[in-house]
């Protein structure tokens, strides 16, 4: 005869699959899971549990901050592109580099105009480096 054992997880909690065993079994809170959202024209970043008409929906709230990072950037961008990029790395921070492409959202056509850009706007683009390089500087 085989023995059957149902368990009533309280409501606000669920299982810890990655606690638990087959002799104990743990459970956690449920975590909210909401959006991070940002406002156009307003530098909070807030987080909603409730489906929004807001464009500007992010995971986190680390990709929230650099999405509101890359639209500042993206106005703030000369309009002639070129080889000579802005590129962050992980460990090394930003960097300067010249590029024999120029499909880099920082490409600027001069590379003065590149250095100047990376020492008025440094903040902003490590705001942005989450997006766009998937690391935080």
């Amino acid at each position: 005869m085989n023995k059957i054992i149902k368990i009533q997880i309280p409501e606000g909690f669920e299982l810890d699959e990655s606690k638990s065993t087959f002799e104990e079994i743990i459970l956690k809170k449920k975590e909210k899971f909401g959006y991070y959202y940002s406002v156009p024209g307003v530098s909070k970043i807030r987080i909603n549990t409730r489906e929004s008409s807001v464009l500007q929906v992010f995971k986190t709230k680390e990709q929230a901050l650099a999405g509101n990072a890359l639209s500042e950037l993206s106005f703030l961008l000369p309009k002639e592109r070129g080889n000579y990029v802005i590129v962050g790395n992980q460990g090394r921070g930003l960097e300067a580099e010249d590029y024999i492409f120029y499909d880099e959202f920082l490409s600027f056509a001069a590379e003065e105009k590149r250095d100047q850009f990376l020492q008025k706007h440094e903040k902003l683009i490590k705001q942005a480096a989450p997006l766009l390089w998937g690391v935080t500087i």
